[in-house]
């Protein structure tokens, strides 16, 4: 498993790349924007939440998938899992 410091970079990383390349904004019931992201190529996309500091990723349909924080160990899992794929 993963040591916190890498599972945070990485998470950090994923925000960087969301925010300079952002292209949609999620906004609440007074219209101020809460969330931030970009649109993948699949048409699904992923957002950052201003507030709450967790990523969601999206459906096409803009329905959310799943949400995480800094904390969770899934951006490390998933990033081992694309080598191994990208190896085979």
């Amino acid at each position: 498993m993963s040591n916190k410091f890498e599972t945070k970079k990485l998470f950090w990383k994923i925000v960087d790349t969301i925010t300079t390349n952002k292209e949609i904004w999620v906004k609440n019931n007074e219209k101020e924007i809460i969330e931030e992201g970009m649109v993948l190529p699949s048409g699904a996309s992923v957002t950052f939440g201003l507030e709450s500091g967790a990523l969601t990723i999206y459906d096409k349909n803009m329905n959310a998938v799943y949400r995480f924080k800094e904390d969770n160990h899934i951006v490390v899992i998933f990033k081992e899992l694309l080598e191994q794929v990208e190896e085979a």
